[in-house]
């Protein structure tokens, strides 16, 4: 069986070496190993070609413009000839040389569409520490037509419930058979932040999907990185073209899926509500005024016609407190809202935590640390 590892660069000489080291060393050695350049500006390409003239699995396709990393991967994809695909970034690692190994054992076994994986955070004082909470699973689980995966989707994009799995929408914690990729003709979006979070309405369309309790990635936070740089001046639009691509999935393959309509406004409030949360600190008071007026005349073109309050029932606890968006989704109703109203409104959906979360917290709090804590207040 054939792999097919797609690895877009730019800009990584620092790391790229040893990304390239974990891959080619790997004990599964069956690999087409597609190393994209994205016009990186660095020693990057060298790198790229000392390590091709030592390995013929490796293929170097050239962009002649920059198209970020969604239009890299899209490159890969187009040539790759693997029975399944993983997707690496550059400045990242295989966390072990048994990863494709046993990767490969369960595809066999399962034939799965998809395959779940765990992945862990590493920084630069050599400390690591496990993504999104995942993979605190002890066990396999193999999704199919007997043990649907949907269920299982919906609980946890809807309400959070991680029991099975933590779904994510970065594409290096998953093995891809790239038939199911083919089939919904997929693509990533060019010129995009957050390209991979479409994946979230594909992953549904699995019919086989396997979930296991191993770490086979190790991600760094790198200075510069999309979460450390701030809102870039496009950012909206970014979001608005993630949004037209999530509904084009739903519009052409989930319509009857039950309760599918609730995907896609949710994915974009949990997610939009989660990067303002990190992105609040790096940011004036003027700038996340500004943001939080954005955000909320984007929550309006794209949730005011395609759902009502009364679709979002049971309420999909990831989104936060019932109440505040409540507020938000009455307002549409008025055609002026003002600004300084605009901003309070989405302000209290990113800031205030539900009264259930709040209850739950102090319950199991220490008495001593609750009391401390009403004393402090009380001053």
């Amino acid at each position: 069986m054939l792999v097919s590892i797609i690895i877009p660069f730019y800009n990584v000489e620092r790391y790229f070496r040893a990304c390239l080291a974990s891959i080619v060393h790997q004990t599964y050695t069956t690999l087409e190993i597609l190393l994209i350049d994205d016009c990186s500006p660095d020693n990057s390409l060298a790198i790229a070609r000392e390590y091709a003239e030592k390995d013929d699995r490796i293929k170097i396709i050239r962009h002649e413009k920059n198209l970020r990393q969604g239009g890299a991967r899209n490159t890969g994809l187009k040539v790759a000839s693997g029975e399944y695909i993983w997707f690496i970034d550059s400045d990242d690692e295989i966390a072990t040389p048994y990863a494709v190994e046993h990767l490969v054992q369960v595809a066999r076994r399962d034939e799965s569409d998809v395959i779940l994986f765990g992945a862990q955070g590493k920084f630069s004082d050599h400390k690591k520490e496990c993504l999104y909470g995942d993979y605190t699973y002890n066990r396999e689980y193999v999704f199919n037509k007997e043990n649907p995966f949907y269920t299982v989707y919906m609980n946890n994009i809807l309400h959070g419930v991680h029991d099975y799995t933590w779904l994510s929408p970065s594409p290096w914690m998953k093995l891809f058979k790239r038939s199911f990729l083919e089939k919904y003709h997929f693509k990533f979006l060019e010129h995009t932040l957050y390209e991979d979070i479409p994946m979230l309405g594909l992953l549904p369309l699995a019919e086989r999907v396997t979930q296991l309790p191993y770490v086979f990635y190790d991600y760094y936070q790198r200075e510069g990185s999309t979460m450390s740089s701030g809102i870039a001046a496009n950012y909206v639009e970014n979001f608005e073209r993630l949004a037209q691509q999530l509904w084009e999935i739903h519009d052409s393959y989930l319509t009857e899926y039950e309760r599918s309509e609730m995907i896609v406004p949710v994915v974009l409030m949990h997610h939009l509500r989660y990067n303002t949360r990190r992105l609040k600190a790096s940011l004036s008071i003027p700038a996340y005024e500004q943001w939080l007026v954005e955000m909320y005349d984007f929550f309006k073109e794209q949730l005011s016609y395609r759902i009502g309050l009364e679709e979002l029932n049971p309420w999909p606890r990831r989104i936060g407190d019932q109440m505040q968006w409540q507020a938000v989704f009455r307002s549409f109703q008025d055609s002026a809202v003002a600004k300084r109203t605009k901003v309070q409104l989405i302000d209290n959906v990113i800031t205030v935590k539900s009264k259930k979360l709040k209850k739950m917290v102090k319950m199991l709090m220490p008495y001593g640390v609750v009391r401390l804590i009403q004393i402090i207040k009380s001053r």
